[in-house]
């Protein structure tokens, strides 16, 4: 239990990162309107804003919040699994497929060793 709570601690920190750049693209994208409404030609408002910049930076973001999404989703299926449910049963619980559960128990298991075997195989 105490990895899936690190590991809730870990996706709200990489949440909380991921919303200060969804509203760091908002303050620029209005600022980026306003300068463009004012006249600005695209090529100088590009150069102004460091659009590449900020775009890298939101994938970035993007990405980190991607990988830690995953490896709180096998920290929980370990979790669920040791508790004794099935592939089924973790898949209601995500609210997903048996197909997509029978997956994170295999990525669970990979990254992981071994945790329990799936009462549903």
């Amino acid at each position: 239990m105490a990895r899936v709570i690190a590991d809730v601690r870990r996706y709200r920190a990489v949440t909380e990162r991921l919303i200060e750049g969804l509203q760091s693209h908002i303050r620029t994208s209005d600022e980026d309107i306003a300068a463009l409404e004012g006249g600005i030609s695209m090529v100088e408002e590009m150069r102004r804003s460091g659009s590449s910049d900020l775009s890298r930076d939101l994938t970035r973001r993007f990405d980190e919040f991607e990988a830690v999404r995953r490896e709180i989703r096998a920290s929980i299926t370990v979790a669920l699994m040791a508790e004794g449910l099935s592939s089924v049963e973790i898949g209601e619980l995500f609210g997903v497929t048996r197909q997509l559960a029978n997956r994170f128990a295999r990525d669970a298991r990979a990254g992981d060793g071994n945790p329990p075997a799936d009462p549903a195989r």
